[in-house]
């Protein structure tokens, strides 16, 4: 079995005269090498073996940006999601406060004749009024229906079928 001796002294990373001294009498001259190829070697390894080491730390900087990177993501994530809990959170306490304002409209219609209702519900704004007619008894909602005008009825009843669906 021969050795490979170059492949040695490129991973000892050796250079200059030490080079020389490793290797077997007679090596350089079987191989037709001279004391200068093996300087030149030497030296080749030597920036082959910075350029690696050079390589190495700007792979390892840019793990390390894109470990920052993750970082940070992951901690704007973290805010965005706590910011967006805040504002659903507010939008539900907005929904029970209207859905409340709503039922005591509804208990204030419910409780006033067919006819009041009809003239109250005929001047509000269309989408309420039909959330309103919506909560009512069917029977009263019928009658105030009934008592509206025709044009103001018909529209309000057509929201109401769209609403349902």
């Amino acid at each position: 079995m021969k050795f490979n001796w170059p492949k040695y002294i490129c991973m000892l990373g050796l250079a200059g005269g030490m080079l020389v001294s490793l290797l077997p009498r007679g090596y350089a001259a079987e191989n037709k090498m001279t004391a200068d190829d093996l300087v030149n070697l030497s030296q080749e390894l030597v920036k082959r073996e910075e350029q690696i080491k050079l390589r190495e730390l700007a792979l390892q900087q840019r793990s390390d940006e894109l470990e920052n990177n993750i970082k940070n993501f992951e901690q704007r994530l973290k805010e965005f999601e706590e910011q967006q809990s805040k504002i659903l959170g507010c939008l539900t306490e907005q929904d029970a406060q209207k859905n409340k304002r709503l039922d005591q409209l509804v208990t204030s219609i419910a409780a006033m004749r067919p006819q009041n209702a009809a003239a109250v519900l005929s001047v509000q704004d269309a989408e309420i009024a039909v959330r309103i007619l919506d909560r009512l008894d069917p029977t009263q909602a019928a009658k105030i229906f009934n008592l509206m005008d025709k044009e103001i009825s018909a529209g309000l009843q057509k929201q109401y079928l769209n609403m349902k669906k």
